[in-house]
């Protein structure tokens, strides 16, 4: 799947939020997938490792992936709470159905729901890489209801005044959580804000950002001020349907870089481009970026803040290759001349430009590591270099001739190189983890593939799949719970009492009494007394249940809970017969 954001209806952002982070993200990506083939067929598939890949969700336990799948197809929600779009409200379940076949999730959508899906009035475009990095299922709910209501063109977006009965829906707090406005806040709008404020592109004030409405002393409503977060680079787009005729004519960002924090401190702490921070990220590893960065910071520091962090980091990454003296190798990449006078200069070096005419470059450059490392060593110790121009003075080699580390910087660099090696061996090991897990995954969809074959085979011998089918089901019935049944029924019967027709009614009332009567003939009750009365209304609802049974027996297999029973019995059973057909297929291995 090449998507790298999910185009989506204002009315299902602003849903009641009864699905975990994991599960409001999975949505998403299931949405994105579908969405340009939502015209052609009302059936999709993405591969489950490719759906694990994009959800950066790197746990091997696919069963809790299917729980996932199971709880959006189980899911009810209220569609469009905040009537953004007045023409549209509903209920809906997330995902009308799912299937995994051989390693791929195929899924399907209702077809109402498919329509809104693909044809939305209003929508936002929510970028899928950006979503994995949120912490707080509070924090992505907000963020895509900021994105929503956010006007490009302006800058700026604000939503309407939202009643605090709405936002605890739309953020899925119950009723029995935060009851206290000031945890409410804190826990469900604070705390999110400003994890939206620190990876996103959108940003709101905590302190003028966020209006309430009260009645008397007490707050009833929020409305939020969203602006544009200048010190992030995420390009989320927010449009209404008739500004483009086609919803992928909007350009799609130009990359997608996962490690956002980083990027927001090669351009905010070290000015470098957008575009270049992006190429950084693209061809270098992280653990050496900011190795660098933390080398940088040091030489900074160092020269009393003479040194400009933009200039060493562009160079640091962007090096020029130039010709270097005979004591140095051939060709070397270092900093330019005007950086390493500066360091002189910042170290009491007034005689810079005779240093420079004596040694090389990479005598300097040597001289400095060595420097750094003695300032930083020293510190740790409690103690200090007085005079660094005095110290790397006494260090400098003859004229012409190589530096020469001292003993104590030697052992250094051959920690640091038994370090890079250990590390070396650690990511050769990771690798081979790696390889291990893909040929784990290689016998796990062969055995599959032998599962499915060995079950097409028991399918054509109608005795032999029966009695598999029968021992699957047993042990599906004994894994999940029966609904109550009684309770069900009784409830049935109370509905059932209360939609009685004026004669369906008067029949009842009339054998109810003539029952009672004759079954407390002997026990001289008063048939005024409450005791008698309380008697006749018990017995009305025995003789619903008996004259309606048949009725009744129906409307109770069509009750929710006894079809998300009969779903979930379905769903284990297919589970069953698989780990059945599993240890047939392992016995048979065995035995061979």
């Amino acid at each position: 799947m090449q998507k790298k954001d999910v185009i989506k209806h204002s009315a299902a952002i602003q849903i009641s939020n009864k699905i975990s982070l994991l599960e409001r993200r999975t949505w998403n990506v299931l949405l994105a997938n579908a969405f340009d083939d939502m015209d052609k067929t009302d059936r999709y598939k993405i591969s489950v490792r490719e759906l694990a890949q994009i959800l950066k969700y790197d746990s091997k336990d696919v069963q809790y992936l299917k729980n996932i799948l199971y709880n959006l197809v189980d899911t009810t929600v209220e569609w469009n709470i905040l009537e953004k779009d007045h023409k549209e409200w509903g209920v809906f379940t997330l995902l009308s159905g799912v299937n995994i076949v051989n390693g791929y999730c195929l899924y399907r959508y209702d077809p109402v729901l498919r329509e809104y899906l693909h044809n939305p009035s209003m929508y936002a475009r929510i970028s899928l890489s950006l979503q994995n990095q949120f912490g707080s299922k509070y924090a992505l709910v907000l963020f895509e209801l900021f994105a929503d209501y956010f006007q490009i063109k302006r800058g700026y977006g604000e939503t309407p005044w939202i009643s605090l009965e709405h936002l605890r829906e739309l953020m899925g707090v119950k009723e029995e959580e935060y009851k206290e406005f000031k945890s409410f806040k804190k826990r469900v709008i604070k705390e999110p804000i400003e994890e939206i404020n620190a990876i996103t592109d959108l940003s709101i004030n905590l302190k003028d950002g966020i209006l309430t409405k009260t009645e008397g002393r007490k707050i009833v409503a929020l409305k939020f001020i969203i602006h544009k977060n200048k010190n992030n680079i995420i390009d989320i787009q927010s449009i209404e349907k008739k500004q483009c005729t086609e919803q992928l004519c909007l350009p799609l960002p130009e990359f997608d870089i996962d490690n956002q924090e980083l990027l927001n401190i090669l351009i905010t702490e070290f000015s470098i481009p957008s575009a270049l921070a992006t190429q950084i990220l693209k061809t270098k590893d992280e653990y050496q970026i900011n190795e660098k960065l933390n080398e940088i910071r040091k030489q900074v520091e160092l020269s009393g803040y003479i040194l400009d962090k933009s200039d060493l980091a562009l160079k640091a990454f962007f090096p020029k290759t130039v010709g270097v003296s005979s004591s140095s190798a051939a060709s070397s990449t270092h900093p330019e001349i005007d950086d390493i006078e500066k360091r002189l200069r910042s170290i009491g070096f007034h005689t810079f430009k005779k240093v420079r005419r004596q040694h090389s470059d990479q005598v300097l450059l040597d001289a400095f590591k060595e420097l750094d490392f003695e300032i930083e060593r020293r510190k740790k110790m409690g103690e200090s270099i007085d005079n660094l121009g005095g110290w790397l003075r006494i260090r400098l080699p003859e004229s012409g001739q190589s530096y020469v580390f001292s003993n104590t910087y030697t052992k250094h660099l051959e920690k640091e190189a038994a370090r890079k090696k250990a590390k070396e061996r650690l990511e050769q090991e990771d690798r081979a983890r790696a390889e291990a897990l893909i040929k784990h995954d290689e016998h796990r969809k062969a055995f599959h593939d032998k599962i499915d074959k060995k079950i097409a085979a028991l399918k054509e011998q109608p005795s032999e799949w029966e009695a598999l089918e029968k021992e699957a089901l047993e042990k599906a019935r004994s894994k999940i719970p029966v609904p109550n049944q009684v309770k069900l029924m009784n409830q049935l019967v109370v509905d059932k009492f209360k939609n009685l027709n004026a004669i369906e009614l008067q029949g009842v009332s009339e054998k109810a009494v003539s029952a009672t009567k004759s079954f407390l003939s002997n026990m001289n009750i008063d048939i005024n007394s409450q005791a008698f009365q309380k008697a006749v209304e018990n017995q009305k609802l025995e003789i619903v249940k008996t004259v309606y049974a048949e009725e009744l027996n129906q409307l109770l297999h069509t009750t929710s809970d006894y079809i998300t029973f009969q779903r979930k019995i379905s769903a284990q059973t297919e589970i069953e017969i698989r780990n059945l057909v599993a240890k047939l297929i392992e016995k048979t291995v065995i035995n061979s």
